[in-house]
């Protein structure tokens, strides 16, 4: 496991901006190493949020391979022995498959808790099942979509708790001739009023604001109606001043007034998704405690990196007593001559002196990972230069003249067969250099479900963002990246350290701001929202 600076998030990141000013003059820029967002901003109101998602055509991946892992997903549990938690969710229609995709985005971090999940549509529902968990949780992805009889009776009568998000309150709060129910006012103490779209960027949570993009505006109108039962967890604002509850909490019932996990940020590292997630050990009952943890990770380190930087990384980093990670790529190619040098490619085993400044790493409290095996695809620009580091591993991205990108899917050889061989390989080299490694950092995080598979057998961890998939009716392969502000263990059955506020970029790129270390403090302080949250970063040399 990671060995972590167990300390303040801000503390830390204060003390890191220091080491990230002494040798900001080696940062190499890889402006892909965002994450990789899906997310799109303006345009038209987007209420399911689809436009957020990837989406591979059939024609362009493995589909037979990628339906089987799919359905064995389906079928997982986090952590069988532990209580069972419910995660129900909208299946029905054109975008059903929304419901597959974002419950496993619960899934995941519920992943972190001591439970299993039990995760199924809502429309299979049956009586008791509320009070045979721990906890439920629903996602109302689908407006007016038709609920059980069983499953909105036990909403009102089960003791347990119930964590709502979204859409479909009023199947409850309402009676039939769409008048309010006084059984839901009087048993939880408020009242659903209607789907607002006014508009509300700002979300109140713990003294802090974090962010709600306005692509898709839309959210729960509801009214405290006794204060003894009820109350505001989390308040959304607007600039005129006027606000409405973003959660609220009225006896066993918890209400998120739109679905947390759609257009999430990843601009601003302080999404309202961070409410949510802190109130997941309340519906829990959890007992967790105030616990903020950080890491750090030296970025895109092959073999052409000269050693005098990684030495001077190490230096600075062992100075402030930080431990750190290093995510190394094992073979360096540079097929399309980006760097005017020829078309070069070599192993790791034959640069002495990298492998020597990486031991000297390790001996300033660096811990190597791998970072896949070239951080590259083929001989093409995937999307940018075809040189390591730079370009995408697992996944074809393309790109215009105008630096608009499209993701194309996973790469024509995907296959367990070729990851894992890829993953063999450069693990060997890796091993053959005196770095037996068990820990994996995803190229600009983007690989198939497929892949995914192959990592986790090969790997204890890894320190990067995941993905969730799902089929849509169409078989598109859908994909949307995960958020988490702690440890948990994915669908794959992958533990994972999460990044959660970026990384140090001078640049501005496609109109997105750059982050100083000013910045990555403050996004620190906003995930300290989350009572046990991490901020993790990473620093391209």
């Amino acid at each position: 496991m990671i060995k972590i600076q167990k300390t303040l998030a801000t503390t830390l990141f204060a003390t890191l901006g220091l080491a990230i000013s002494a040798v900001g003059s080696a940062q190499r820029n890889s402006q892909f190493s965002t994450g990789g967002t899906l997310q799109m901003r303006g345009g038209k109101p987007d209420p399911l949020g689809v436009r957020n998602l990837g989406a591979t055509p059939p024609s362009k991946y493995n589909r037979a391979a990628t339906k089987k892992v799919l359905d064995d997903l389906k079928k997982r549990k986090n952590r069988a022995g532990g209580p069972s938690v419910l995660v129900l969710y909208d299946s029905t229609g054109t975008y059903g498959w929304l419901g597959d995709l974002y419950s496993q985005q619960v899934q995941n971090l519920l992943g972190h808790f001591n439970v299993t999940v039990n995760r199924m549509p809502v429309e299979n529902y049956t009586a008791g099942l509320m009070n045979s968990s721990v906890a439920t949780f629903y996602l109302g992805l689908l407006y007016d979509n038709p609920l059980p009889t069983a499953f909105k009776t036990d909403a009102m009568t089960t003791s347990k708790p119930l964590c709502w998000m979204g859409y479909n309150l009023w199947k409850i709060a309402w009676n039939a001739d769409n008048s309010w129910n006084t059984n839901f006012i009087n048993r939880f103490g408020f009242t659903f009023y209607y789907m607002d779209t006014l508009g509300y960027p700002t979300v109140q949570y713990k003294n802090q604001n974090l962010t709600k993009l306005q692509t898709d505006p839309m959210q729960g109108r509801v009214e405290i109606t006794n204060t003894a039962i009820a109350s505001r967890v989390a308040t959304s604002t607007r600039p005129d001043g006027l606000s409405i509850g973003y959660i609220t909490k009225g006896a066993n019932l918890t209400y998120v007034s739109d679905n947390p996990f759609s257009y999430t940020t990843y601009l601003t590292h302080n999404d309202r998704i961070l409410a949510f997630e802190d109130t997941m050990h309340d519906v829990l009952g959890s007992t967790a405690s105030v616990d903020h943890r950080a890491d750090i990770r030296i970025e895109d380190v092959s073999p052409m990196v000269p050693p005098a930087n990684l030495r001077a990384i190490a230096d600075v980093l062992a100075g402030q007593n930080v431990p750190f990670v290093v995510s190394v790529i094992p073979r360096y190619a540079d097929p399309l001559n980006s760097e005017g040098n020829g078309a070069t490619a070599y192993d790791m085993t034959t640069k002495k002196r990298f492998i020597n400044a990486l031991k000297y790493m390790q001996s300033k409290g660096g811990q190597i990972l791998m970072h896949g095996y070239t951080h590259q695809y083929a001989a093409l620009a995937n999307p940018y230069s075809g040189e390591s580091a730079d370009d995408v591993e697992f996944f074809r991205v393309t790109q215009t003249a105008t630096g608009a990108q499209t993701y194309q899917g996973p790469v024509a050889e995907d296959s367990a067969a070729w990851a894992a061989n890829r993953i063999k390989t450069g693990m060997k080299l890796l091993s053959d250099s005196g770095f037996p490694v068990d820990g994996w950092v995803t190229p600009h995080y983007l690989a198939s479900p497929v892949d995914y598979v192959e990592f986790q057998k090969a790997f204890k961890y890894s320190v990067c963002r995941g993905l969730t998939f799902s089929q849509d009716a169409s078989g598109n392969l859908r994909y949307l990246q995960q958020h988490s502000p702690w440890v948990y263990t994915d669908v794959f059955g992958m533990k994972r350290i999460p990044e959660t506020i970026g990384y140090v970029d001078t640049d501005v790129y496609q109109g997105i701001p750059p982050n100083g270390p000013a910045d990555l403090t403050n996004f620190a302080q906003a995930n300290s929202v989350v009572r046990d949250g991490w901020a993790g970063m990473y620093f391209h040399w």
